[in-house]
């Protein structure tokens, strides 16, 4: 963890209670409700660094950035000069913050699921997702990517579920099978409950309690089939890992929860972008099938 790492009081008011009850058949393996006054270190790290960068970001991650009050995670996104000590330093143009659970709690299989509501304007992209612990088929996407939610701030009302993957000839997740779904009952800004249920043969995405998304058995697209990329690596005959690798037993997944600004994805900020920005968390859960 970062030591001294400190949080900020944050003016947010109770996020309400959650509308559904505890899922079925599943026993509590990880939780954070955030009801303490400070971020928990001992389940999370909160990054300073520009780390997290989907590409072409302009800010820095900073422990200033994350706070907890009134029962939420709040990661703040700011429009200010900050230096990051990343390769000796790099100036930005803003901060904002990620924190994760890597070397604290990670797991293969279950449901992992957040309460969460998201800031809107462009060039604000938030993150709920899961990366690779230990690393077994090889760094980065090799090992795989679970997002269990992105959303974007100037499609404010849609949500997208993502699975990566890739192969050591094509680097960062050449494989990736994604969707985005229009949100019922308020746009990102309002409180949404995602989840993502890891199973052995199938990864499935939720969104208020509703399947949006399956992988796998039962789901839109399986492993082994070519699928829409099937080009992604001639080298190997243009066809996708056999399932479910990366995605199996000895792959625990950690998780991360940020906001990043600017990028090649989500654009820029502009004129309309309102900062101080937040992101604000509820609670985060971890089941294993009891």
């Amino acid at each position: 963890m970062i030591a001294g790492a400190s949080v900020l009081a944050a003016c947010e008011p109770s996020p309400p209670p959650p509308t559904n009850p505890p899922p079925q058949s599943w026993k509590l393996t990880f939780s954070d409700e955030f009801q303490g006054s400070s971020l928990d270190t001992s389940k999370w790290t909160p990054e300073h660094s520009t780390y997290g960068d989907g590409g072409g970001s302009i800010h820095c991650n900073t422990p200033d950035n994350v706070s907890v009050a009134d029962g939420a995670l709040v990661i703040e996104g700011r429009k200010e000069q900050v230096r990051c000590p990343n390769n000796g330093g790099i100036d930005r143009d803003y901060s904002t913050g990620l924190v994760r659970t890597k070397g604290k709690f990670s797991q293969a299989y279950g449901r992992f699921e957040v309460r969460a509501k998201m800031p809107k304007g462009k060039g604000l992209w938030t993150g709920l997702w899961m990366l690779s612990e230990n690393y077994p088929y090889g760094d980065n996407g090799q090992s795989g990517e679970i997002d269990i939610v992105e959303t974007f701030g100037d499609r404010a009302d849609e949500a997208t579920t993502t699975a990566h993957w890739s192969h050591n000839r094509c680097g960062w997740g050449c494989s990736k099978m994604g969707k985005s779904t229009k949100l019922t009952g308020g746009d990102i800004s309002a409180w949404h409950t995602y989840a993502v249920e890891w199973e052995p043969r199938s990864i499935a995405w939720f969104i208020d309690g509703k399947q949006v998304h399956k992988l796998g058995e039962g789901g839109s697209y399986k492993w082994g089939d070519q699928g829409p990329k099937a080009d992604a690596w001639p080298a190997d005959g243009g066809t996708q890992p056999r399932f479910p690798q990366p995605f199996t037993a000895d792959n625990p997944m950690n998780l991360l929860i940020n906001l990043q600004i600017g990028g090649t994805w989500p654009g820029y900020p502009d004129g309309s972008t309102r900062f101080p920005a937040k992101m604000s968390v509820d609670y985060v859960r971890v089941y294993q099938r009891s």
